[in-house]
């Protein structure tokens, strides 16, 4: 698994502020594997406000796109990014999301 971060729309088509590129056979779409994917996410279209936050992904993402104007010690507890950011993506990636 690979993760990039962008702050501009890989595809101005979508929306969505987090995609996961897989490798498929063209014509039938039949999943290559399971282990290789890329998880491209677009701090630009992540417009959560602090209070939205409700997974340790969504924090981070929070966190990288507003890091330079945040007091960090003014973040409550439960707004800390605690968890290492592969294992959300993991997650994530195992309930399709």
């Amino acid at each position: 698994m690979r993760c990039g971060f962008l702050d501009t729309p890989l595809f101005r088509e979508l929306t969505d502020d987090h995609l996961t590129l897989e490798l498929r056979e063209r014509r039938h779409h039949t999943l290559f594997t399971d282990q290789m994917a890329v998880h491209i996410l677009e701090l630009s279209r992540f417009n959560k406000t602090v209070v939205q936050l409700t997974t340790p992904l969504d924090r981070w993402l929070y966190f990288l796109r507003h890091a330079e104007h945040l007091d960090v010690d003014a973040l409550p507890e439960t707004r800390k990014v605690p968890v290492p950011l592969e294992e959300q993506l993991d997650a994530r990636l195992a309930n399709g999301t």
